[in-house]
């Protein structure tokens, strides 16, 4: 196991990040409430295997974070001490690189949302990869939050692949393309949703869409 210590912006909650809407409840993500910690299994390239991170809010007595809180990051798995990839795939999955300053300056001359920024919330969790929030929001159609969790654990539990602390990842595009619109109706129960999806792994596996360039922070808003 190796540990890090990543510093977070200024007015970050690490909790209310984590909470800002239903990601945080469904795999490949695991909040424990009690010890406030996430867990959240990493694929890695090159055919290396996944590490997991287990990542927790604290106030360590170093300079490294200025006094502002940091996060502990206890990284587990082969090679864990190599994780520069995954590093940067967490902190993008909290958001860490966001300034949310002029945001929080502009919220907090309002009197019912003051406590926005008086709390630190305004970060969205994300998933690392753009195309595994397209499959999760397809998951969220027309249905009960337990039939989403019931058919994005299915999806990982089929097609994942084995992480640390008895986790899996998150499958990519090129592994889901593999199966055909049957597969995602009769082991995922997607129902409709299934030729969807297979179309959906289709299309980013070959190249047609690149949901990754989306995240681009230089395109324009608009």
């Amino acid at each position: 196991m190796t540990v890090d210590i990543l510093p977070v912006p200024r007015g970050f909650s690490f909790e209310l990040t984590v909470r800002s809407h239903g990601w945080f409840d469904l795999p490949p993500f695991r909040f424990d409430r009690a010890t406030r910690t996430l867990d959240l299994p990493l694929a890695r390239d090159g055919g290396r295997p996944p590490v997991t991170a287990s990542v927790r809010a604290e106030a360590p007595a170093t300079s490294v974070t200025s006094g502002k809180r940091a996060l502990r990051v206890e990284w587990h798995g082969e090679t864990a001490g190599d994780v520069d990839a995954a590093r940067d795939a967490l902190r993008s999955v909290l958001r860490l690189g966001e300034d949310l300053a002029p945001f929080h300056r502009h919220v907090a001359r309002d009197p019912a949302r003051r406590w926005i920024a008086t709390r630190g919330a305004g970060r969205l969790l994300r998933t690392p990869t753009v195309f595994e929030d397209l499959v999760k929001l397809v998951l969220t159609t027309n249905c009960s939050w337990a039939l989403t969790r019931k058919m994005t654990a299915a999806l990982v539990e089929r097609c994942g692949e084995p992480a640390p602390l008895g986790l899996k990842t998150f499958p990519d595009a090129r592994r889901l393309a593999r199966r055909d619109a049957a597969f995602f109706r009769d082991a995922v129960r997607a129902g409709y949703r299934s030729p969807f999806l297979a179309g959906l792994a289709r299309r980013v596996a070959s190249g047609a869409i690149d949901p990754e360039s989306w995240r681009d922070p230089s395109r324009p808003t608009e």
